[in-house]
């Protein structure tokens, strides 16, 4: 992990200082866009409102949750495949792979309920 760190750390700094992200200088200001509405390579950016902010990180929470819930039931799986007749480690296995699927639950349950919410409020 601490290796994984220290790599991250270097390409970012390697990235900082190679100027990428940055916008070319331009030869003349005509039509140009303020620098806090322009992207790399002067694509223009479209403002978010504070919903759409959000519901860009519920999205991405859903996602990581739903990729996390998939490696444990693989790891459960494979807690099962390796219990060797342990009866208590094929129990962790059942254990891991019904947790697992209660997250799925919840995260696909979560757009539901923040939609209700949502209609409740009146927003």
């Amino acid at each position: 992990m601490n290796l994984f760190l220290k790599n991250l750390i270097l390409v970012q700094s390697a990235l900082a200082q190679s100027g990428f992200g940055q916008q070319p200088p331009s030869q003349s200001g005509v039509g140009q866009q303020p620098p806090s509405q322009t992207g790399i390579g002067g694509q223009i950016i479209p403002s978010k409102s504070l919903e759409q902010i959000l519901n860009d990180l519920i999205g991405f929470a859903v996602g990581l949750g739903l990729t996390i819930a998939t490696l444990m039931i693989i790891w459960g799986g494979y807690q099962i495949l390796f219990a060797k007749g342990d009866p208590t480690e094929f129990e962790n296995g059942k254990r891991t792979i019904t947790y697992a699927v209660i997250g799925v639950a919840v995260l696909l349950i979560s757009r539901a309920l923040i939609a209700l919410i949502k209609e409740i409020i009146g927003a």
